[in-house]
């Protein structure tokens, strides 16, 4: 009986954000990826991505929001 070893490392809850994490921040932000997906993406918790981006004026996609959709116009 023991406990698993997890894969990702523990989110880094109390580090200061770097200007380098706010810039990823906002580009992951401008490319339409999900709080969850970012806050994976760079080892922070999802209260904490939601919570800078609100500070800064980033804006994030709804997890409501519908999946963006590609349209591409079909030839005839």
């Amino acid at each position: 009986m023991g406990y698993d070893v997890s894969p990702r490392p523990a989110p880094r809850q109390a580090e200061k954000w770097s200007d380098q994490e706010l810039e990823q921040l906002a580009r992951l932000a401008a490319k339409r990826w999900r709080a969850k997906a970012i806050a994976a993406e760079m080892g922070r918790t999802e209260a904490g991505v939601r919570g800078k981006a609100a500070s800064h004026g980033i804006a994030l996609v709804s997890d409501r929001a519908p999946a963006p959709i590609t349209l591409r116009r079909l030839s005839a």
